[in-house]
Formats: C-alpha cells, structure tokens, sequence
C-alpha cells in the first residue's frame, strides 16, 4: 500500500478486512481436503465465484493439493471484486496476483475485462462471460396486462434504485396504469418508500425472496421489461 494521504488508512481497513476473510477460509481447507478424499486420477477444477480474497484462497487450495495439473478459475464481477465506479480509490488487495496466477478470469461486462486485462500479465486469460441462470431462456409469452417494469437487486447506493423509481414518476405521465415491481432489500428501503409515496399505488417492493421465487415471476411473463440501473 502506498501511504498517499487520506488513502492509506482506508486501504489498511480494507486490506484488514480482505485478509482477515482470507486467513479464516484458509484455516479450514486443511479439514475440508480430508472430506473431499480425492484421488490421483480426479480430475480437479476449482473455481471462485468473486475475484478477492476468495480467489487467492482458491490458489492456496491448489498449493496444499500439491498437484500441477489443477486448474483454477475465477469470476469477476463489478464494485465488489473488479473496480468501483463509486468508490474508484478502493483498494483490492489480492486482485493482482490472482489476475497473474489463475489460469482464467471471466467477467460479466466487456467493461470488467478490457480492465482487467490491462491490469494482467496474461490478457489472453481474460475473458467475458455474461452472468445468467440455467432453464429459464425459454421463449416466454407475455401476459399482457399493462406495463410492468421488474427490477431485482440490494437497496444499496449503487445499485441506484432511486432513478428507477424516478423513471416510473414519469412513465406514469403517461401510462397511469404502469407497474414496478422491485426484489431486494436493503438499509435504503425507507429512503425509497418515501421516494415513491406519490406513486405507491403503482409499485410492490417485495422484499428478499428466494432465487426460485424470482425466477418464477421472471417466467410468468408479467414483466414487460427488466431493469437494472447498477453504476
């Protein structure tokens, strides 16, 4: 860390924070290669979800396998693991060792990858590979009962909410019957039923559900368009 003013203490917390969460998993692998009682000739593939710290432990799962021929593998994804857009000092402690010692890192955006690639000693294992789920890319036949916009993330300040529900104030000018309806939660939520106050009639904030509850209203056709308003 480069000690630059009023950015070193926030880059110590966060290397606190990334470290600490890095200790602990690695202080569980031991046990956990004794359940796996893996074999000589499995072939082995491990994978991180985020690239952070859970990446870095990913390749110390490799090093105590002590097998060459393992393959470790990363996703990336947006403010959490790859560059934030609202927060651009914030400092990610293991990002660039594991861009330069996995064997592949897939991002969800063209963004994400011409960044990390720039970043990486090995471009050509950066990729993009967008985010999705698995049996519900069927063609769907809207059930068409008005406008319905579905939005679906945390209640945090950047996922920017806010400009959906500003967007449904004015879409309501014009198509009064116009519906959002919104999953997820998060510490913002009364800042936004207050937004939406005048517009309430028009809107169901449903709260955390589970991923088949969402996939599900996905596939009944209601929505008319998905939103997401992400920095």
């Amino acid at each position: 860390i480069k000690r630059q003013n009023k950015k070193f203490l926030p880059a110590l917390k966060r290397l606190f924070y990334c470290g600490s969460y890095y200790l602990g998993i690695c202080s569980r692998l031991p046990k956990a290669i004794k359940k796996l009682e893996l074999k000589k000739e499995d072939k082995i593939v491990i994978l991180s979800y985020w690239l952070h710290y859970t990446a870095e432990a990913a390749l110390k799962l490799k090093e105590l396998l002590k097998r060459d021929d393992i393959k470790v593998y990363s996703r990336a994804h947006g403010s959490a693991d790859v560059l934030n857009l609202t927060c651009p000092n914030r400092y990610f402690p293991f990002q660039q060792n594991a861009l330069n010692s996995l064997n592949g890192v897939f991002a969800i955006s063209n963004l994400g990858r011409d960044y990390l690639r720039v970043l990486s000693k090995n471009p050509e294992n950066v990729d993009k590979v967008y985010i999705g789920a698995y049996g519900y890319s069927e063609p769907i036949e809207r059930q068409r009962k008005g406008f319905t916009v579905m939005s679906c993330s945390n209640l945090f300040p950047y996922k920017r909410v806010s400009i959906i529900a500003d967007a449904i104030k004015i879409l309501k000018e014009k198509i009064p019957d116009i519906r959002w309806v919104h999953f997820g939660d998060g510490f913002l939520r009364k800042e936004l039923e207050e937004q939406i106050a005048p517009i309430s009639q028009n809107v169901s904030l449903k709260g955390n559900q589970t991923h088949e509850t969402v996939l599900d209203y996905l596939k009944s056709g209601e929505a008319s368009v998905f939103v997401s308003a992400s920095a």
